[in-house]
């Protein structure tokens, strides 16, 4: 970004929330209500305008917009993305937010993602409760966003795969990119590898490992456009965008789709650690260990040590509340096989069950 886009404090609201950018150092401040954090900015506005309204007429509504891409579409609506040109973003955020059609404008940040995963103990972990094939009425179809998939690995080289897609780079390959993606394939594993849970479920692969709102955006974008049954994070964010909260709010109200994030493993309330709490209908998955985050946001508890797929090749301990995620979003692509579609309760009530409670406390 041209010297972090601007020097000046930038207001938006978010959520029914004031919420303001200050400058520090060669970064941002953002401020609110529930506390402040470090973001990163861009030459980026992430605006949400009537279906109406197209790239050209966002273009148009300033001399510095250098080009649109439209993200997601909603039922009335639709999410975009606009470059710009320059350091003024609090002016041109100012002349989009003039324009007809447009519902609001805010910053594209960056904040922190945090991967649920903890490191495993010395103690081995549990055979995975209820693994393995089962006879299925359909296929679910399971989306996972994620870091990159190693597809390569032998009890991987099965798996359905619909769509495979890299929301940071824009190309379809989620393959690993770095030494660091190794998590995606951990939680692929347990879901729908030969040895995991739902191994007859299709697999939408989503490669998303940046925090930039507009990436995270297009990731529930594709999976939605993909018509995902389940869509499992395993990971959890500070601050929950407007328009990331808005396309995951529209697709719920549209279709009811299970979105499964991790609570994280912080051993504090979820409801102010877990940004995704504020999504009524998202599923935020806790574990039987005493490092889970926990209280009336958290909808359901799961077993949360296991071996799977490692990035590298055979086996590895997969631990945390991602694994807890990942459990649970396995388990429901194996029901939705058999025809069923539990709730939250009946889940939790699958996972007391005596078969599972090997993996409990574990």
């Amino acid at each position: 970004m041209d010297q972090e886009a601007s020097r000046l404090p930038i207001a938006f609201s978010n959520l029914g929330e004031a919420v303001e950018l200050k400058p520090q150092g060669l970064g941002h401040i953002l401020q609110r209500q529930a506390g402040q954090q470090n973001v990163k900015l861009a030459n980026r506005l992430l605006v949400r305008a009537g279906s109406t309204i197209g790239a050209q007429d966002l273009r148009n509504l300033s001399a510095n917009i250098e080009g649109a891409q439209k993200l997601a579409a909603l039922q009335t609506s639709n999410l975009w993305v606009l470059t710009f040109s320059g350091a003024d973003m609090r002016g041109t955020m100012d002349r989009v937010r003039e324009g007809q059609g447009v519902l609001y404008v805010q910053p594209d940040l960056s904040q922190s993602r945090q991967a649920a995963q903890m490191m495993a103990s010395s103690r081995p972990p549990a055979e995975i409760p209820h693994a393995g094939a089962m006879p299925e009425t359909r296929r679910a179809r399971v989306a996972i966003i994620d870091d990159g998939f190693q597809l390569e690995h032998p009890a991987l080289a099965a798996t359905r795969l619909i769509f495979e897609y890299d929301a940071d780079r824009r190309t379809e390959n989620a393959h690993p990119k770095t030494a660091l993606d190794q998590h995606g394939t951990l939680v692929a594993g347990l879901v729908l590898s030969a040895t995991g849970l739902a191994p007859g479920a299709e697999f939408i692969a989503i490669r998303q490992v940046s925090s930039w709102t507009s990436d995270m955006v297009l990731a529930f974008s594709v999976a939605r456009m993909l018509k995902a049954d389940i869509v499992n994070s395993s990971w959890a964010v500070p601050f929950l965008p407007e328009p990331l909260f808005d396309l995951l709010a529209d697709w719920l109200d549209e279709a009811q789709p299970y979105l499964v994030f991790a609570a994280g493993n912080n051993r504090q309330d979820a409801c102010a650690a877990n940004a995704f709490s504020q999504l009524k209908g998202a599923w935020l998955v806790g574990a039987w260990q005493p490092y889970s985050n926990h209280g009336p946001c958290v909808t359901l508890q799961a077993p949360s040590r296991f071996m799977s797929t490692a990035s590298a090749g055979g086996y590895q301990p997969f631990t945390g509340t991602s694994a807890a995620a990942a459990y649970v979003s396995g388990l429901l692509a194996r029901e939705l096989g058999q025809g069923h579609r539990p709730d939250a309760q009946a889940m939790q009530q699958m996972m007391n069950h005596p078969k599972a409670a090997n993996a409990k406390g574990s």
